[in-house]
């Protein structure tokens, strides 16, 4: 569909890490984060060629990736991974792929209950995290975790608190 930002999603998920009745939504969850993706992605003004994939995984795959690229031993929720810049004689315009975002649903289960909150709020939150990632922002200074959390609000996946 032209115009509007293209979001794939994959299904990586062991069944065993999650219990059955979370494994069975998982689809329309699925659809529900990439639908926020793609509306924050619009009120964000990213290109409406651009493509992002989100991929729901397990914690060990995330743990896994956190350790080897980021050297941190440890499950984490959300991981990115921006799609390469375009090479020599390439116009950034061309682009379209932006990258991966890689969420772990087990991590998104004990946070979502933790914080008193359904699962595909969770995970449309960690969606549009990771899409703000994948758009050049940073969490690791206060500073900066404070406007992606805003940012958040905005979009409408974070609640005002």
């Amino acid at each position: 569909m032209s115009g509007t930002v293209q979001v794939g999603l994959t299904m990586d998920v062991p069944q065993t890490s999650v219990p059955a009745s979370v494994f069975d939504t998982l689809p329309e969850l699925g659809r529900s984060a990439c639908a926020a993706i793609a509306r924050s992605s619009r009120r964000l003004g990213v290109a409406p060629e651009s493509e992002i994939a989100l991929v729901l995984s397990g914690d060990e795959a995330l743990h896994e990736l956190n350790r080897r690229y980021r050297n941190r031993d440890t499950p984490t929720d959300v991981l990115t991974f921006p799609a390469p810049a375009p090479g020599p004689g390439l116009r950034l315009e061309s682009r379209t792929e932006l990258g991966d975002i890689i969420v772990s649903v087990p991590y998104a289960v004990r946070t979502a209950a933790a914080g008193n909150q359904g699962l595909g709020d969770e995970l449309c939150l960690l969606a549009v995290h990771g899409l703000l990632h994948l758009l050049g922002h940073e969490d690791a200074v206060d500073e900066s975790a404070a406007l992606m959390r805003r940012l958040e609000v905005l979009l409408g996946v974070r609640p005002r608190r």
